[in-house]
This record gives C-alpha cells, sequence and structure tokens, in this order.
C-alpha cells in the first residue's frame, strides 16, 4: 500500500485489497475483499461495500453508502450520501448519484449521467450516456434510457 494512503481508526478492509496513491478511507467504513480502489479516491465515514469493489481514479463515495458486491464505479464517479447500490452494477466515469438514491441489481449507468436526489433505479436497468434523471424519478426494472 502507497504511503500517501489515509485509513482512518475504525476502517476494516477484508484482505485481499488494492489502493492506490492517495486514497482516502474515513472511520468506520468496511470494504470487504477483492476491492480495487484507484487513484486519489475518497471514501467517507461509514460506507459499506461488498465483495469484489472496483472504484476509479479519483471517484468519491460519501458517507453512509451501501454498495453490494461486485459494483464498478468509474472515474470521476461521484456518489453521495445515504446511496444504496446492490450487487453488479457498473456506473461509468464522471457519473453523479444524489443523495438517498437507490440502484436495483444488475443494472447498467452510462457514463457523465446525473442523477439527482431520492430517485429509485429498479433491478437490470440500462442508462445510457449523459442521461439526466430529475429528484424522485423513478425507473422501473428492465428499463432502457438510450444516450444522449
Amino acid at each position: 500500500m502507497p504511503l500517501d494512503v489515509s485509513i482512518d481508526k475504525g476502517v476494516v478492509l477484508h484482505q485481499p485489497v488494492v489502493i492506490k496513491s492517495g486514497t482516502k478511507i474515513k472511520k468506520d467504513t468496511t470494504i470487504d475483499a477483492g476491492a480495487r480502489i484507484g487513484l486519489g479516491v475518497t471514501i467517507d465515514k461509514a460506507v459499506r461495500a461488498g465483495k469484489d469493489l472496483k472504484v476509479g481514479d479519483r471517484a468519491s463515495v460519501d458517507k453512509e453508502a451501501m454498495l453490494g458486491s461486485n459494483v464498478t464505479l468509474g472515474a470521476r464517479t461521484n456518489i453521495d450520501k445515504g446511496v444504496q447500490i446492490e450487487s453488479g452494477v457498473a456506473i461509468g466515469d464522471g457519473t453523479h448519484v444524489g443523495q438517498d438514491t437507490q440502484i436495483g441489481t444488475a443494472s447498467l449507468i452510462g457514463r457523465d449521467c446525473d442523477i439527482d436526489k431520492g430517485v429509485r433505479i429498479g433491478a437490470r436497468v440500462i442508462l445510457g450516456d449523459r442521461v439526466k434523471l430529475g429528484k424522485g424519478v423513478v425507473v422501473p426494472e428492465g428499463t432502457v434510457v438510450p444516450s444522449r
């Protein structure tokens, strides 16, 4: 682990975990085995992450987020407070996911999307690149939204 990685008291990392330079993981966070965390990532306090998490460079995960197993967050992705992401979800580079949003199992979210707070995305949803979803929108299971 690089010397410039900052891991606060109370963080639990189940090995093996790969953490690249400049990453900060704040207190009371738990990350299961198999995680691969990129350069300059910030993971705030009380985040829970399942097995095989993949986080791209300069992404951020705000406090109290819950990430299931096999979740992939692209580079520069921003996950706000209280977001719940179920297993098998992939989120593209530069996407913002607003506070208290829920994303269902095996959904694919494109690059540079803007998802406002309180959005509910069902299982197996596909959002293309640059999709914008307003506050409180509900996207039913299996929906496909093309790129913009």
